[in-house]
């Protein structure tokens, strides 16, 4: 059962998601989410770029700044989990030894939870990246996502979407963030 602390904690993360969108972020796979405490998953970069440009995030970099924590397991120093924040890491930890991340039934999820597939190989044979989001309306299937197809095409990778590819995949767990 979830706690008062757990909603509240939830209502943090949607509110984080929502404060890195339109903020012209672009993607960049393997980048953001280090520094949990700065304004935006890949400000740390902003220093390198014209004025009004952040770049660096990827999408789990962005989830591990919106959980407020860093993707980074040196940064994190986290002993029980000392394993980088990234897709298959999170979808390997939900769905067997849940250190971090419990599975939660799509059905079940909470605005706040995650949503997440592994890295895997598609029909041709060909290496695809595994992606992860932030769930803000599960029964829309509402998300917040960090996507290089959303940068492309709005120079914005973070913004809310319909998630419903998620809720198809069938390789897909909705994950709950254990602090």
């Amino acid at each position: 059962m979830t706690t008062a602390v757990d909603s509240a904690f939830l209502a943090q993360v949607v509110a984080r998601a929502h404060q890195a969108t339109g903020r012209g972020i672009l993607y960049k796979l393997g980048k953001g989410g280090y520094d949990p405490a700065a304004d935006y998953p890949g400000s740390s970069f902003l220093r390198l770029l014209p004025p009004g440009r952040v770049i660096g995030c990827d999408c789990s970099g962005f989830v591990a700044w919106c959980l407020g924590v860093s993707r980074d397991p040196g940064r994190r120093k986290d002993k029980l989990w000392p394993k980088w924040f990234e897709t298959t890491n999170i979808w390997t930890d939900a769905n067997g030894p849940r250190v971090r991340f419990d599975s939660v039934p799509l059905q079940q999820l909470r605005p706040g939870d995650l949503v997440v597939y592994p890295d895997h190989k598609d029909a041709a044979g060909n290496h695809r990246e595994g992606h992860m989001a932030v769930v803000i309306d599960p029964v829309q299937h509402a998300i917040i996502d960090c996507s290089s197809s959303q940068s492309k095409k709005l120079h914005q990778a973070i913004t809310v979407r319909d998630g419903g590819f998620f809720w198809r995949n069938i390789a897909t767990l909705g994950v709950r963030w254990k602090r």
